[in-house]
């Protein structure tokens, strides 16, 4: 087996034992934040627990993973595959909290741990009763998606800043693609302006892949203040309907 192709299979099988890890027992290693009160906002007052160290290749490809999880799960609950379902979103919930280890900022980390929470209980419920208000599991999805768009979105903005392309590239795309998920599970229409927004993240993240030139970067510069932008509108939305 060449190098190239054994690094790849050992970045897999990173991103697989990772996974393992999170998934397998249905809890994770903050258990000091898993099992703390919850507040007012549904998230863990709890002390800072050290984050699992990830190299930055086996971060990336974990990118959409949640995503992945997420789509999945509504799609089997959708056709009464309820028990895998079930796995799915508490999949998504371990892998959204492993993203709030390593959020940008607390803030975000706070809202990620929180929307792993919910989560992880949405699919602990399905197990139990079998079922759950389709209302319900989309307002859950919508929150997850919008935190992680926003932590994706500063992930990319910081990997822009750093001189790092393909990775900020990846992070832009996958950022992209959350908010426009999230906008599906409010069942708020897209306007003419955000669907721009997305069209024009996707273009400025795929040619960051493969151009570093100074117009590039300012091409993804551009696409990722007009996510926060969209972003922003998003929340407010949402607040305005107490979601």
């Amino acid at each position: 087996m060449s190098r190239a192709r054994t690094g790849h299979t050992l970045r897999r099988l990173g991103v697989v034992a990772i996974v393992a890890t999170l998934t397998g027992c249905g809890s994770w290693a903050r258990k000091d934040v898993q099992d703390a009160p919850q507040g007012d906002a549904g998230t863990a007052d709890a002390p800072e627990a050290t984050a699992p160290k990830i190299s930055e290749d086996v971060w990336v490809a974990l990118a959409g993973l949640p995503r992945t999880h997420l789509m999945r799960a509504r799609e089997l609950f959708m056709v009464h595959q309820r028990d895998d379902a079930a796995k799915d979103f508490e999949a998504a919930g371990a892998l959204v909290r492993l993203e709030s280890a390593h959020a940008r900022n607390r803030e975000l980390s706070l809202r990620l741990d929180g929307a792993g929470i919910e989560l992880r209980e949405l699919g602990r419920s399905i197990q139990r009763q079998g079922t759950a208000p389709v209302q319900q599991i989309d307002d859950v999805m919508t929150r997850a998606y919008l935190a992680l768009a926003e932590d994706h979105r500063a992930w990319a903005a910081e990997a822009v800043e750093n001189g790092r392309p393909v990775p900020a590239s990846k992070y832009l795309e996958t950022s992209a693609e959350e908010l426009e998920d999230a906008y599906k599970r409010s069942n708020l229409e897209l306007t003419k302006q955000t669907e721009s927004t997305l069209v024009g993240a996707r273009a400025a993240a795929e040619r960051l892949a493969t151009d570093a030139s100074g117009d590039a970067v300012k091409g993804a510069r551009a696409a990722l203040g007009a996510l926060e932008k969209d972003s922003t509108v998003l929340e407010g939305a949402l607040g305005a309907r107490g979601r």
